[in-house]
């Protein structure tokens, strides 16, 4: 009878490696037997929640059995980044196959992330901050996230105190989908009284889509 056409392949790849390099995915098709005409089946590549261009490389063209020839092999390059994002799936599809049948006419594969892609978020120390001026605190992704990220920061007193030597300032900063930092301002107040350096803190208090790894920012009030 007619050959029965199938696709094996591997259904998981990781990104190992370093953001830019190619990871190679392989997949088997096999003809049950051979056959005594040449066998052509077309292939391609799918996105399903994984993207095309951004995830890995598509791929398509047609597969030429000669007489004979039971087996053929489908690349499939797979990007690797240092995004924290979440499983992604493709799927390689064989389809307008000439003579025989079809068993098994796709293979999905997915791509997990990396652990080491985890985010985390830091603030940093404004250690000069003229009086009458704003401090400047950067928050800091370790690397790019596939989603936004939000933080949470609310100030604290040290030696300077909310209302006397600076504006207390609460809210959310949100750091953009790829984006690795943004700033906290923290307006400080001219008394017109000389004073020795004053300090207060810029704490982080929640992170959504990331973890605090550093909490608190030092920043130091000099008179002017």
């Amino acid at each position: 009878g007619e050959p029965v056409l199938n696709i094996s392949g591997q259904s998981v790849v990781g990104e190992p490696g370093a953001p830019g390099d190619m990871v190679s995915v392989y997949y088997q098709v096999t003809l049950s037997h051979p056959s005594v005409f040449p066998v052509t089946v077309n292939f391609s590549t799918m996105d399903i929640s994984a993207t095309a261009g951004d995830d890995y490389v598509a791929n398509n063209g047609i597969l030429t059995f000669a007489a004979g020839e039971t087996t053929k092999i489908i690349e499939v390059l797979v990007k690797v980044d240092n995004l924290d994002e979440p499983d992604e799936l493709y799927v390689v599809v064989l389809v307008n196959a000439s003579g025989p049948t079809m068993y098994t006419d796709k293979q999905e594969t997915k791509i997990t992330d990396d652990p080491d892609d985890a985010v985390t978020v830091s603030i940093g120390d404004s250690p000069q901050i003229i009086e009458g001026t704003k401090g400047e605190f950067e928050v800091v992704l370790s690397n790019p996230s596939s989603v936004d990220v939000v933080v949470t920061f609310e100030t604290a007193d040290g030696t300077a105190l909310s209302g006397a030597d600076y504006d207390e300032t609460t809210g959310t900063l949100t750091i953009p989908a790829g984006s690795t930092s943004s700033t906290v301002q923290v307006q400080t107040l001219d008394d017109n009284i000389f004073e020795v350096p004053l300090d207060f803190n810029v704490v982080l208090t929640i992170a959504t889509n990331a973890f605090i790894l550093y909490y608190t920012g030092f920043g130091t009030i000099i008179d002017n």
